[in-house]
């Protein structure tokens, strides 16, 4: 028999075939595959931010910092001969929930199972339900209601959740002589559980707490909201004083459509003004003249979640700096070790099975001190608070004045 003619025809459908897989990986990358010995090809990672909205400043640079991760976290896997690689597969929430849920299912038809994202509690709320229901892993850089801090779900955070911050703002206030807190809050889920916490924090240490005003992030403008605040402001501080009264203003990027409205009611400006962590560190206020003219005239002081001072913090902010053009806040560097999570929890796992991802993602968190800081988890999955930075503005810039631990807060 004569083998010649078969054993050409193998040959040409070998490297047929060999050509039909270079054209499709050309256009999408190989899928990974678990092997009895190790991982190879790549594993589609999901990556939601808020490019555009209200959290679209926050987002910007997360993002910058998340593509940086998944480049540092693909050349440490390269130095380990490892024959896999992380893709990441960008969407745009645009701050909105509903856009959010319809991105992650995108994102999903992707294969991928595991979502670096979403930045805010709203749209985490809103996409829990579907994620959960096709076993997919969340690890949200920025998302911080203590509504979503809850054991043994698919959800990990890497910032501490609000009932570290309550504490922290407790503490501003105390420091600068506030008897009564109005608190002005974004009617979402992050919103409603940081004035909560903020409530429950203040008044045991013996502060008060007024009604406040509850706006709806949606509104295009905040004239009615900032005319009921005036006449709260008024009563208390025809009671209390004005240096006795402060106001703390729970917010996104509308923090300054806020302010600008509340700049035309004297009230307001005759009084002190907080912060929280969605809006200290914005530029846009700084950018604005009557922004900057109001937060100087109310002394406007923040908090956010402080973190390590180490090298991979230092990269992290030159790097997103040299991309945006300003210094980065705190959630560029949670993005970051989001992206090196995920990454270190797939090789821990050695597969894309969710629920092993799941299962690893806290014990490599143990061993790995990123850009943030050590990654400890509580039983929530989300990171134990390093403390809390004060932030202020001095001649036109965002300044760390402190730290929340420096205060005294009985």
């Amino acid at each position: 028999m004569n083998t010649k003619p078969i054993i050409i025809m193998i040959i040409i459908a070998v490297v047929v075939a060999a050509a039909a897989i270079s054209t499709y990986m050309v256009s999408e990358p190989e899928p990974a595959m678990t092997t009895s010995s190790e991982l190879s090809g790549v594993v589609n990672l999901g990556m939601l931010f808020a490019l555009t909205g209200d959290m679209s400043s926050y987002g910007e640079e997360s993002h910058a910092a998340a593509l940086l991760a998944v480049d540092d976290f693909n050349a440490y896997l390269a130095e380990k001969d490892s024959k896999w690689s992380i893709n990441g597969i960008v969407e745009d929430s645009q701050t909105n929930p509903v856009i959010a849920l319809e991105k992650v299912e995108a994102i999903h038809s992707r294969d991928a199972k595991v979502i670096v994202g979403p930045g805010t509690s709203a749209n985490l709320r809103n996409i829990m339900g579907y994620t959960d229901a096709n076993g997919m892993v969340l690890i949200s850089y920025s998302s911080t209601a203590p509504a979503l801090a809850i054991p043994d779900d698919h959800i990990f955070r890497t910032v501490p959740d609000d009932n570290s911050q309550a504490p922290a703002i407790t503490a501003l206030l105390k420091s600068r002589g506030i008897d009564v807190l109005v608190p002005v809050w974004r009617g979402d889920t992050w919103g409603d559980g940081l004035k909560e916490s903020t409530e429950r924090s203040f008044t045991e240490s013996g502060g008060i707490v007024t009604d406040g005003i509850r706006y709806n992030p949606d509104t295009p403008e905040f004239s009615a909201s900032t005319s009921l605040l005036a006449e709260q402001v008024r009563e208390y501080t025809e009671q209390y004083g004005e240096d006795k009264v402060g106001v703390l203003l729970i917010s996104f990027a509308e923090a300054l459509p806020f302010m600008q409205s509340s700049s035309e009611n004297d009230i307001l400006v005759n009084v002190k003004w907080f912060g929280c962590d969605g809006n200290s560190n914005l530029q846009n206020i700084v950018e604005d003249p009557i922004g900057l003219e109001f937060i100087n005239a109310t002394d406007f002081t923040a908090v956010q979640f402080s973190t390590a001072d180490n090298s991979i913090n230092k990269r992290v902010s030159e790097q997103v700096a040299a991309s945006l053009g300003r210094t980065p806040t705190v959630y560029a560097h949670s993005a970051y070790d989001a992206v090196w999570l995920a990454g270190l929890a797939i090789e821990s796992a050695q597969g894309t099975n969710a629920k092993d991802i799941k299962a690893s993602i806290p014990v490599v968190a143990q061993d790995y001190t990123g850009a943030v800081g050590p990654i400890k988890l509580n039983d929530a999955g989300d990171l134990v608070s390093l403390g809390y930075a004060i932030w202020a503005v001095h001649d036109g810039q965002w300044t760390i004045i402190g730290n929340s631990a420096d205060f005294d807060t009985s």
